[in-house]
């Protein structure tokens, strides 16, 4: 009877040792396999479970790079835009032998400005002015995440002073042009709007002040008066981190 018991055992070891192999091996699993990104951000997505031995088969290289950045508790992957256009980005598990497709969209850079002080019946305190990086320099203002305007935008230098153009079609149909002077705003906020929507404002990079990054719009040819927050933060359909 111990002969037998004994058999028993020995059997047993190999299929206790491979279960407990086998739960080593976690599941990969991955925050989202879309995402948006604007070209002068890089898209993050969190690995939530995985073996930290993974492999990339990119096969659009040529609009974006991807990265297995080793940080976090299962690493993270990172995307950096390259050109607008829309990448397949293949990610594999090489120990539970899984893989996941990710569809990523490189777009136009977008950057808001959160409205905090006006006099403008359409940029009403609390809405969001956008500019987007464009062919068109196109412009939108939503409310609680409605669009109730839009138009195309100017921003320039002239005589070393700072001017934005605001050209939409008001609520009766008429055309409207404005322009503001907004050569009182924080350098940061010039820099932010410079960087993000490629102006050319600046031909050298100075250090910024640490100060709020207000955009302060002055009106030259109407009576209004805006000021704005820049911001590149995320939450308005543009996932990602600044370069």
């Amino acid at each position: 009877m111990m002969k037998l018991s004994h058999f028993f055992f020995l059997i047993l070891i190999p299929v206790l040792y491979s279960c407990s192999s086998d739960e080593h091996y976690l599941d990969f699993t991955i925050e989202t396999q879309d995402i948006k990104i604007a070209k002068a951000f890089w898209g993050r997505i969190k690995i939530l479970s995985g073996n930290m031995d993974y492999s990339i088969n990119n096969l659009n290289s040529d609009i974006a790079e991807a990265y297995i950045y080793e940080d976090g508790e299962y690493g993270n992957i990172v995307i950096k835009p390259i050109q607008k256009g829309k990448a397949t980005i293949e990610i594999t598990d090489n120990i539970c032998h899984t893989s996941i497709i990710i569809k990523a969209e490189v777009v136009d850079n977008e950057i808001g400005t959160i409205i905090r002080e006006s006099n403008h019946p359409l940029l009403k305190e609390g809405g969001f002015l956008w500019f987007k990086e464009d062919e068109k320099r196109s412009f939108r203002i939503t409310v609680q995440d409605v669009d109730i305007a839009k138009g195309l935008y100017s921003i320039y230098k002239s005589e070393k002073k700072y001017y934005l153009s605001l050209a939409y079609k008001k609520d009766d149909g008429n055309e409207a042009t404005e322009v503001y002077d907004i050569g009182e705003s924080d350098y940061v906020a010039l820099y932010m709007l410079d960087a993000v929507l490629n102006l050319g404002l600046f031909e050298t990079t100075r250090s910024a002040p640490p100060k709020a990054h207000w955009l302060r719009m002055k009106g030259i040819n109407n009576e209004y008066n805006i000021n704005c927050i820049a911001s590149n933060d995320e939450g308005y359909d543009i996932e990602g981190e600044t370069r």
